[in-house]
C-alpha cells in the first residue's frame, strides 16, 4: 500500500514535469513574441532616426546648440538600445517544453518589460532635463526673442507637446506592463500550488 502510494506520487511528479504547455499559454507567448519582435523593429527604426536626424541637423547648421543636442540625442538613443538588448537576454525561448517553463518565460518577459519601463521613465526625466537645460542655456537674447517670438515659441510648444505625448504613453504602458506582470506572477504561483 505504501509503495503503491509512493509510486503513484512519483508517477504524478513525472507527469507534471513533462506536461506540454497549455494551448492558451502557448498562444499568449506567441502573441508576446510577435509584439516583442515588432517593438524591437520599431525601436531599431527609432534608433536610426535618433542617430541620423540630429547628426544631419548638426551638419547642416553646426551651431553649438545643434551639436550639443545631436550628441545628447545620440548618446541617449545608444544607451536606451543597450539597455533594451540587455533586458531581453534570456526571454526568447523556454528552458523546456512544459507548462512551468512557459509560465516562467511569460513571467520573465513581463518582468523584463517592467524593468524596461522603469528605465524609460528615468530616460524620460533625463531627456526632459537635458532639453529644458538646452532651451534655457541657448535661449536667444530677449531682444531677438521679442523680434521673432513665433520661431522660438513654436519650437518650445512642439517640445512640450512631444513630452506630454511621451508621458501619457509611458503611464499607459507602465500600467499595462504591471497588469501583465501580476497575471504572470499569479499564474506561476498557481502552478506552484498545484505542482
Amino acid at each position: 500500500m505504501i509503495s503503491e502510494d509512493r509510486e503513484l506520487e512519483l508517477w504524478k511528479g513525472e507527469w507534471r514535469a513533462e506536461t506540454p504547455p497549455l494551448p492558451k499559454l502557448k498562444v499568449k507567448l506567441r502573441q508576446r513574441t510577435l509584439r516583442m519582435v515588432a517593438s524591437n523593429l520599431a525601436a531599431m527604426g527609432m534608433l536610426i532616426w535618433c542617430l541620423v536626424f540630429p547628426a544631419r541637423t548638426a551638419m547642416r547648421d553646426p551651431s553649438q546648440q545643434n551639436i550639443a543636442s545631436a550628441a545628447g540625442e545620440c548618446f541617449l538613443a545608444l544607451l536606451a538600445s543597450a539597455f533594451i538588448v540587455r533586458s531581453q537576454i534570456g526571454v526568447w525561448r523556454p528552458k523546456a517544453q512544459n507548462t512551468r517553463a512557459y509560465a516562467e518565460l511569460l513571467y520573465k518577459r513581463a518582468l523584463s518589460d517592467v524593468e524596461t519601463m522603469r528605465f524609460a521613465f528615468c530616460l524620460f526625466w533625463v531627456a526632459a532635463f537635458v532639453v529644458a537645460s538646452a532651451e534655457w542655456l541657448f535661449m536667444p537674447k530677449w531682444s531677438v526673442l521679442r523680434a521673432h517670438p513665433v520661431d522660438y515659441l513654436a519650437r518650445l510648444g512642439l517640445d512640450l507637446l512631444l513630452f506630454l505625448g511621451m508621458w501619457i504613453f509611458l503611464i499607459w504602458n507602465k500600467q499595462r506592463n504591471l497588469k501583465q506582470l501580476d497575471e504572470a506572477k499569479s499564474f506561476l504561483e498557481e502552478l506552484e500550488c498545484h505542482g
